[in-house]
């Protein structure tokens, strides 16, 4: 008789950033299906240069939110400059993941401290207060937020955003739900609120038993009965999904990273 893996996790990541996530789960005795709640696009090189304000190296700071948004920056450079040349800009980044994908390619970036790694939490760091007269680009994906730019232009800052990506709903995965509902163990991931909100989006097309329930109320139907743990990587993930009536209990990363994924999984289990 073959042996049951431990869990079984649902990895909604982005395809080209599921394999890393999708070992360490094997490696932990766990099952992998793969669902990509969305697709990262990125413009051409043209117009992510023409869409940068000035050139990088006259910026005072520069946030890098996420390894996309490092990714965003190497396809509109191909090659960067030294980091000699970057001698007047501080590079910031928020994660691990982020910090290392940018070091990769050379940037002079550093990690803001402790988790968790958000908006909030770089608010607070002490380069991030004296800013009257910095200049600042964030390095993001299309929408999203507007705390760190609201903050930072509040104490002084001129804040410049570009966006360099943009997350698109990815196609449903009716076969990968399946075998998930059934699966032993099963786990699901949300890395983000547009990850959250494609994957309901979706789900509703396909059965619209999985509707929830904002009133606060239990919902009526036992679509969700199946599910052994959610995991998101920050309290507002968190906060969102059980406004809009998530009916069951949520875990967040100890680090929004593959490790910190295996750590919380762990201690879920």
């Amino acid at each position: 008789m073959r042996n049951l893996p431990r869990f079984t996790l649902l990895n909604t990541r982005p395809e080209h950033q599921a394999e890393g996530l999708s070992e360490s789960v094997k490696q932990a005795g766990g099952q992998v299906l793969y669902c990509p709640t969305l697709e990262i696009q990125w413009d051409s090189q043209k117009v992510l240069r023409t869409s940068l304000s000035k050139d990088l190296e006259q910026y005072d700071k520069v946030i890098l939110t996420s390894v996309n948004a490092v990714q965003g920056v190497l396809r509109s450079h191909l090659k960067l400059r030294s980091a000699v040349e970057f001698s007047k800009t501080q590079f910031f980044a928020i994660g691990k993941a982020t910090q290392q994908a940018a070091l990769d390619v050379q940037l002079p970036v550093a990690c803001l401290g402790k988790g968790p790694y958000d908006s909030e939490t770089l608010l607070k760091h002490p380069a991030m207060q004296a800013m009257k007269g910095q200049s600042i680009l964030i390095v993001k994906g299309q929408a999203g937020r507007n705390l760190l730019k609201d903050q930072l232009t509040a104490r002084g800052g001129l804040v410049d955003y570009w966006d360099v990506y943009k997350r698109v709903s990815a196609p449903f995965c009716p076969q990968a739900w399946r075998s998930f509902i059934n699966a032993s163990q099963p786990i699901l991931l949300i890395t983000s609120v547009a990850s959250f909100e494609s994957l309901m989006a979706n789900l509703l097309q396909f059965e619209t038993g999985y509707q929830l329930c904002s009133d606060g109320q239990k919902q009526s139907n036992q679509a969700w009965s199946f599910l052994s743990n959610t995991i998101v990587f920050s309290q507002r993930i968190k906060q969102v999904m059980f406004q809009q009536g998530w009916p069951t209990d949520i875990l967040v990363v100890t680090e929004q990273s593959d490790l910190g994924i295996i750590q919380t999984i762990e201690q879920s289990l």
